[in-house]
């Protein structure tokens, strides 16, 4: 198996609450929340420029959307009322009209009709598609305190509002759900929504922003960094810059004071592959890494003179083992065509250099 296909491996799979993005406290815009409104006003039409942003920078690991139970369910339930006001307009416009006379194909399609439950399956099977490229990540209802929910509502404090206040039950609870993840979690999530009411729920662990379209804009140009991705996965210049800077690191042994000598990189595999930016024609990008290795060992076992003064206490040996970190990049692409693109920096970070070497000793 080629080296970039863990990377590929892991870019499908299910996305890390520990990745690279989460390992340094909160995180400030990988976790976010979409309001059933932003649904609503972007017509649940999960082909539109919105949606299949999300979609790539999923895909480029750079974001997770998190939905909760009660809001999956609040969407769904508007899909099923969408489905009936299209069946009634569909329907109505089927049996009234000089097209009602139109009998052979493709027309005679309009004069079959459908039914309601048929369209409010198509539109659910859209929703449940896009939930499965998102890679959502669904929070649970169970443990939440309702209670405080309903002294919220008594109280009128937010997201409850002034005359509508029955109607942002959903959106509380929502709160409840989001707030408990985040303190169990140690992290942050961006709320994305243009209910008014959303920004009465102060938090240092939510922020909340009006539309969809300020929050995408924080992060890279997905297709850009997504064919700039690829152009390194295709080059192997990457992997040759790894193996030189990883054999030009200084390795030892602090227990037999032993020499080492000859490492050989065995393997390079990387795993958590991002694009961390991408403007003006430079895209810098990280990855953890794990690199297998051999070095020879040799050294004087000192412990031996301690039961057997007559036995050789000069040992060598080879020690294979792995070693991981983090390699970031920089390269240089073309505007015109990102695919084209130059390295102009390789580095690796948070590798140990101590070797254990006891094996050879013992």
């Amino acid at each position: 198996m080629w080296l970039y296909d863990r990377m590929e491996e892991s870019s499908r799979g299910v996305c890390r609450e520990n990745s690279v993005r989460a390992t340094e406290g909160v995180v400030s815009n990988y976790f976010f929340f979409l309001d059933t409104q932003v649904f609503d006003q972007n017509a649940y039409d999960f082909e539109n420029k919105h949606f299949k942003l999300i979609i790539g920078l999923v895909e480029l690991e750079l974001v997770r959307l998190v939905m909760t139970e009660v809001t999956r369910q609040e969407i769904e339930a508007h899909i099923a009322a969408k489905a009936k006001d299209a069946f009634v307009a569909l329907d109505k416009f089927r049996r009234h009209g000089f097209h009602k006379n139109l009998r052979v194909p493709p027309f005679d399609a309009i004069a079959k009709g459908t039914t309601e439950d048929a369209i409010r399956t198509e539109l659910l099977g859209q929703f449940r598609e896009f939930c499965e490229k998102a890679n959502v990540l669904q929070l649970s209802l169970e443990g939440v305190d309702i209670k405080s929910v309903l002294d919220d509502y008594f109280d009128r404090k937010p997201p409850f509002g002034e005359g509508k206040k029955k109607n942002e039950f959903p959106d509380a609870i929502t709160a409840k759900i989001l707030l408990k993840w985040c303190h169990e979690k140690t992290q942050r999530i961006v709320v994305v929504s243009g209910d008014g009411d959303w920004g009465g729920v102060t938090d240092p662990q939510l922020e909340v922003v009006k539309d969809v379209a300020n929050y995408l804009a924080r992060f890279p140009d997905p297709n850009i960094a997504k064919t700039v991705r690829q152009a390194v996965q295709n080059s192997g210049y990457l992997l040759k810059a790894v193996k030189r800077e990883f054999e030009n690191l200084d390795f030892y042994d602090e227990e037999y004071d032993a020499e080492l000598t000859d490492l050989e990189v065995e393997d390079v595999s990387f795993v958590d592959f991002y694009v961390i930016d991408v403007k003006n024609g430079t895209a810098t990008l990280e990855a953890n890494v794990d690199i297998s290795f051999s070095v020879h060992v040799a050294g004087q076992n000192h412990r031996l003179h301690y039961y057997d003064d007559d036995r050789d206490d000069f040992v060598r040996g080879t020690v294979s083992t792995s070693k991981s970190g983090t390699v970031t990049l920089e390269v240089y692409y073309e505007e015109d065509d990102p695919s084209d693109i130059d390295f102009a920096e390789v580095s690796l970070s948070g590798i140990s250099p101590y070797v254990n070497v006891s094996s050879i000793f013992e």
